[in-house]
């Protein structure tokens, strides 16, 4: 496995509650370049995806391990972006949305990744 570019959950504080329906802070954007700004950004993004992935696991009654059989996705690497340790791919959302319906699904409360 590759290195990502940068591990999503670092921007996040504390970085193990990335993911999860728990008040977080994120990184500050004074002093970040435009790169780092980029990756806050999509940390915050997938930090809200992640969210509504357990959410819907939950409601439908899935273990994520269900989840990842039921779908072809490796248990680890599901785990590993639910946690934020890799960057999601776009293909990753697109079968979520397929597989769970999270775009029919109501909004989740706090679901602007800021947890709150």
């Amino acid at each position: 496995m590759t290195d990502p570019r940068f591990r999503p959950r670092d921007y996040c504080e504390p970085p193990h509650y990335f993911g999860k329906d728990r008040p977080v802070a994120w990184r500050q954007g004074e002093g970040l370049s435009g790169t780092a700004l980029d990756q806050l950004g999509a940390a915050r993004w997938q930090h809200a995806q992640a969210r509504k992935i357990r959410a819907a696991l939950v409601e439908d009654k899935l273990t994520a391990m269900q989840y990842a059989d039921k779908v072809g996705i490796d248990y680890a690497r599901l785990g590993r972006i639910l946690r934020g340790d890799i960057i999601m791919r776009v293909e990753d959302i697109i079968n979520a949305e397929r597989n769970l319906l999270l775009g029919s699904r109501p909004r989740i409360p706090g679901g602007n990744g800021t947890g709150r």
